[in-house]
Protein backbone atom coordinates (compact mmCIF):
# COMPACT_ATOMS: atom_id res chain seq x y z
CA UNK A 1 0.00 0.00 0.00
CA UNK A 2 1.39 3.34 -0.92
CA UNK A 3 0.95 6.47 1.47
CA UNK A 4 0.02 9.53 -0.23
CA UNK A 5 0.95 11.76 3.17
CA UNK A 6 2.53 11.39 6.42
CA UNK A 7 1.13 13.08 9.28
CA UNK A 8 2.78 13.73 12.30
CA UNK A 9 3.09 16.15 15.05
CA UNK A 10 6.40 18.04 15.07
CA UNK A 11 6.26 20.98 17.69
CA UNK A 12 6.23 19.67 21.39
CA UNK A 13 6.43 15.67 20.36
CA UNK A 14 9.65 15.59 18.55
CA UNK A 15 11.21 19.14 19.49
CA UNK A 16 10.03 21.67 22.38
CA UNK A 17 10.26 25.23 20.49
CA UNK A 18 8.17 26.80 23.85
CA UNK A 19 11.62 28.63 24.77
CA UNK A 20 12.01 30.15 20.90
CA UNK A 21 8.73 31.12 20.97
CA UNK A 22 9.43 33.31 24.14
CA UNK A 23 12.44 34.55 22.90
CA UNK A 24 11.21 35.74 19.61
CA UNK A 25 7.93 37.00 21.27
CA UNK A 26 10.19 39.33 23.59
CA UNK A 27 12.95 40.32 21.46
CA UNK A 28 10.42 41.94 19.61
CA UNK A 29 8.85 43.43 22.36
CA UNK A 30 12.55 44.76 23.34
CA UNK A 31 13.56 45.82 19.97
CA UNK A 32 10.53 48.21 20.29
CA UNK A 33 11.16 49.55 23.49
CA UNK A 34 7.51 47.93 24.86
CA UNK A 35 7.20 47.55 28.43
CA UNK A 36 5.98 44.36 29.57
CA UNK A 37 4.63 42.57 32.46
CA UNK A 38 6.49 39.77 34.44
CA UNK A 39 3.30 37.41 33.25
CA UNK A 40 3.64 38.08 29.89
CA UNK A 41 5.02 34.67 28.62
CA UNK A 42 1.74 32.96 30.72
CA UNK A 43 -0.41 35.55 29.21
CA UNK A 44 1.26 35.49 25.40
CA UNK A 45 1.62 31.49 25.18
CA UNK A 46 -1.99 30.58 24.29
CA UNK A 47 -2.63 33.26 21.70
CA UNK A 48 -0.36 31.87 18.84
CA UNK A 49 1.36 34.31 16.37
CA UNK A 50 -1.70 36.38 15.34
CA UNK A 51 -3.36 36.43 18.99
CA UNK A 52 0.55 37.86 20.32
CA UNK A 53 0.23 40.17 17.65
CA UNK A 54 -2.78 41.87 18.36
CA UNK A 55 -1.64 41.72 22.19
CA UNK A 56 1.46 43.30 21.23
CA UNK A 57 -0.48 46.14 19.01
CA UNK A 58 -2.18 46.74 22.17
CA UNK A 59 0.99 46.96 24.70
CA UNK A 60 2.17 49.69 21.80
CA UNK A 61 4.17 47.79 19.07
CA UNK A 62 4.29 50.65 16.01
CA UNK A 63 3.51 47.83 13.15
CA UNK A 64 0.54 46.56 12.12
CA UNK A 65 -0.19 42.74 13.12
CA UNK A 66 0.78 41.33 9.52
CA UNK A 67 4.46 43.32 9.91
CA UNK A 68 4.53 41.27 13.68
CA UNK A 69 3.32 38.13 12.13
CA UNK A 70 6.11 38.22 9.37
CA UNK A 71 8.96 39.30 11.88
CA UNK A 72 8.05 36.58 13.89
CA UNK A 73 8.10 33.64 11.56
CA UNK A 74 11.78 35.84 9.76
CA UNK A 75 12.91 35.50 13.66
CA UNK A 76 11.97 32.35 14.58
CA UNK A 77 12.99 30.07 10.86
CA UNK A 78 16.60 30.08 11.43
CA UNK A 79 16.10 28.97 15.04
CA UNK A 80 13.67 25.81 13.73
CA UNK A 81 15.77 25.13 10.92
CA UNK A 82 19.63 25.36 12.81
CA UNK A 83 19.20 25.69 16.56
CA UNK A 84 16.31 24.15 18.11
CA UNK A 85 17.08 20.15 19.35
CA UNK A 86 15.43 17.17 18.77
CA UNK A 87 14.15 15.78 22.24
CA UNK A 88 15.81 12.60 23.42
CA UNK A 89 14.69 9.86 21.85
CA UNK A 90 14.32 11.46 18.56
CA UNK A 91 15.87 10.18 15.79
CA UNK A 92 15.84 11.99 12.22
CA UNK A 93 17.36 10.30 8.73
CA UNK A 94 20.45 8.46 9.25
CA UNK A 95 20.49 8.93 12.90
CA UNK A 96 20.24 5.64 14.52
CA UNK A 97 21.08 3.47 17.71
CA UNK A 98 23.48 1.18 17.71
CA UNK A 99 21.18 -1.91 18.66
CA UNK A 100 19.08 -0.12 15.75
CA UNK A 101 22.35 -0.45 13.70
CA UNK A 102 22.94 -4.01 15.01
CA UNK A 103 19.39 -5.78 14.41
CA UNK A 104 19.13 -4.74 10.14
Amino acid sequence: MKYRAYLFDFDGTLVDSMPTFVSVMLRILDENNVKYEEDIVKVITPLGYVGTAEYFKNLGVPMTEEEMVRLMNRYAYDEYIYNIPAKKKCYFGSQRTEKQRRKS
